[in-house]
């Protein structure tokens, strides 16, 4: 693997780093649909982010983190890292129906099965919030540190952080809520999105990202 050690002029940049990635790591563009596990319905390719991560950094024993796929949009100057939550969405997502029936009457709720759950995933959306902005920052310091060492001679890009959840997870809260009569108009999407500013670049602050977007898969 060669790397980008010549600085870029400004006009072309993000087409030379299109091309690099097209010559470099043509072997790891796959459809969406493989990348997100088939939660996403569609067959635009994108490169394999933890793929190239993992070819990176020689494939340590323990690499860094990084998202699912990257993309580039040359009219924006824009890069962009998107991360398919499939895997906690399952975790968080799983209730017990015969636990929420009373033993005492099959058409009882049990409300207190309901704080307990509501309380479980409140725990699992914090870890789930740390795994992500983990994958968000290594994955950047990824790109900019090691993908383009040359960064530092280029004008500064864009970059935006992209997370794809399950489309029913803010019902499912929602049906918790009622049946524990917990007061939290919260659902994951706000709270996702209200963790992950912190990422964000803003007058002052000059972060990791232009804009962190939280999304259903249905919205790909």
């Amino acid at each position: 693997m060669t790397a980008l050690m010549e600085p870029l002029r400004n006009k072309d940049l993000m087409q030379q780093i299109i091309d690099y990635f097209d010559r470099e790591f043509s072997n790891n563009k796959k459809p969406v649909g493989e990348l997100s596990q088939n939660k996403v319905k569609s067959s635009f390719f994108e490169f394999d982010f933890d793929a190239i991560s993992l070819r990176v950094y020689g494939y340590p024993t323990n690499p860094p983190t990084s998202t699912d796929s990257i993309r580039f949009d040359a009219k924006r100057n824009t890069v962009i890292f998107i991360e398919f939550k499939s895997g906690f969405i399952d975790k968080i997502g799983k209730i017990d129906e015969e636990k929420l029936s009373c033993p005492y009457g099959q058409d009882i709720k049990c409300r207190e099965y309901a704080k307990i759950l509501k309380k479980n995933r409140k725990l699992e959306k914090e870890d789930l919030v740390k795994n992500l902005r983990l994958k968000a920052i290594e994955s950047y310091m990824t790109f900019t540190r090691m993908l383009l060492p040359c960064i530092e001679h280029a004008p500064a890009l864009s970059y935006e952080y992209q997370v794809f959840i399950d489309d029913g997870l803010a019902e499912m809260e929602s049906v918790l809520n009622k049946l524990g009569r917990i007061d939290n108009p919260d659902n994951i999407f706000s709270f996702l999105q209200d963790s992950l500013q912190r990422l964000k670049t803003s007058p002052g602050k000059p972060f990791y990202f232009k804009s962190v977007q939280i999304k259903g898969f249905s919205s790909y």
